[in-house]
This record gives C-alpha cells, sequence and structure tokens, in this order.
C-alpha cells in the first residue's frame, strides 16, 4: 500500500506524455456551452410550459415528458447516422454540445418549480409594468435559483461522465476530452 521509494519524477513524466491542459481545456470547450445555454433553454421552456397559455401546449409537453421513456440506446445509430452522414458534422463538438441544450427532464424540473410560484407574482410585476422577460428573470429565476443549480450540476455531471457519446463522436486524438484520453492513457494491460 506504501510504496518503498517515492519517485516524484513519475508525475513530471506524465504530464509530458499525458497532455493535461489539452485534454482539460477540450472537455471545457464541450461543457461550457452546453451547460450554460442547456440551463438557458430549460428556464425559457420550463417558463413557457409553465405560464404561457398556448394551442397544444398540453400535448407537446406530454410528447416532451414521453421521450424520457425512450432508452439512449435506441436512438444512438440514428443520431449518429444524422450528425455524422446527414450534417456533416463528424469529428466536431457540436453532436456533443447540441443535444443537451434541449434537456427534457431539465425543462421538466423547472416547470415543475414554477408551478409551484403563485401567479398572483406575475400579475402583480405586470400591474407594476413589468413585461414577461423582467417578470422571468427578476422575480421567478431568484424563486427557483435550486432548481437552476440543479440543472446546471446535473448538466455538467452528465456531460463529463458521457464517454461513449464522446467515443463515438470524437476521432483525432487532438479533440480527445478527459474522459477519453484517460481511457487511453490507461493501457489494456495496465497503468505505466
Amino acid at each position: 500500500f506504501i510504496p518503498h521509494e517515492w519517485l516524484w519524477a513519475n508525475y513530471s513524466k506524465a504530464l509530458e506524455t499525458f497532455e493535461y491542459w489539452r485534454y482539460f481545456r477540450n472537455t471545457f470547450s464541450i461543457i461550457i456551452p452546453a451547460v450554460t445555454f442547456g440551463t438557458v433553454t430549460a428556464i425559457f421552456c420550463g417558463y413557457a410550459f409553465a405560464r404561457l397559455r398556448f394551442r397544444g401546449k398540453k400535448l407537446i409537453f406530454n410528447i416532451c415528458v414521453g421521450t424520457i421513456l425512450l432508452p439512449s440506446m435506441v436512438t444512438l445509430l440514428p443520431l449518429y447516422v444524422v450528425w455524422t452522414k446527414g450534417l456533416g458534422l463528424g469529428d466536431t463538438y457540436w453532436p456533443l454540445i447540441l443535444p443537451y441544450l434541449t434537456g427534457v427532464f431539465n425543462i421538466f424540473l423547472i416547470r415543475q418549480f414554477l408551478m409551484t410560484i403563485p401567479k398572483e407574482l406575475d400579475e402583480a410585476a405586470s400591474i407594476d409594468g413589468a413585461g414577461r422577460m423582467r417578470i422571468l428573470w427578476t422575480i421567478l429565476v431568484p424563486s427557483i435559483k435550486p432548481a437552476v443549480v440543479v440543472v446546471a450540476m446535473m448538466l455538467f455531471i452528465q456531460i463529463w461522465n458521457d464517454m461513449l457519446q464522446q467515443l463515438i463522436y470524437i476521432n483525432s486524438m487532438s479533440k480527445f476530452t478527459f474522459a477519453v484520453a484517460l481511457t487511453n492513457f490507461t493501457g489494456s494491460f495496465g497503468t505505466n
């Protein structure tokens, strides 16, 4: 458990062979836009489903929630064909960023939190002259901060741990993320 001889040179040697900062930058070039825009999209969609009235709202929401029941393995091959052959986005980060912009569970979570806030707050703010965007960002979003933080954290963890998608869409070694690079750093028979 405790080594007989401490070899501190191994750390610098590992950083020479393992391009830590490149993989760190690659990973966060996926995580930052996906988490930021995915959270904002969830807020807007959750607000629309919770507060706005429009034709077919219940049907659209039920279809969205119904897609949660669809296993990701079922959509893996068709999505791969669309991203690579149809849109020509193979070996780019776009297939790893864009699907997280419309996370149905995140929209559902934000909607449920917004449903608990009384509509009288919206009405009082609109009487004072606030528009929908001002009501959303100054009254409702501060009231649902825990849900927004949970959505952002869940997106971060989901993207960080999603090695399957990263293995499928990223082919060149210079674009590897942390998860893929660590898998390659560990050899088939052990780690040096």
